[in-house]
């Protein structure tokens, strides 16, 4: 594409967006979609640092090197183990989903 063909797609639109008021083309993500995915990433960060915090705690105070790495793997499995949990349909939604279809 051309550059000047770009300019004139681009006052095109432009020129659209400020008749009405709003975009052509307004994209919006989905909040709740976004909202999700942002707890989950918490959940796996703050279960990293509190239970990486922990080990590292045991090891300058107990001078033992691996409870960090224990620490840090142990942190990341029980916040998976959260996110999984709380994301997983439960039996009672399955169920009331296969009663919805049949």
């Amino acid at each position: 594409m051309s550059s000047a063909a770009m300019t004139a797609r681009v006052t095109s639109d432009m020129d659209a967006q400020t008749s009405t008021g709003t975009p052509a083309q307004a994209v919006v993500p989905d909040r709740a979609s976004t909202d999700d995915g942002l707890v989950a990433l918490s959940y796996i960060l703050s279960g990293i640092v509190f239970y990486g915090g922990l080990g590292w705690a045991g090891w300058q105070y107990l001078d033992q090197i691996w409870m960090l790495a224990a620490g840090l793997i142990a942190g990341m499995a029980a916040s998976m183990f959260l996110v999984i949990r709380r994301y997983s349909p439960t039996t009672a939604s399955v169920a009331q989903t296969t009663e919805k279809e049949q």
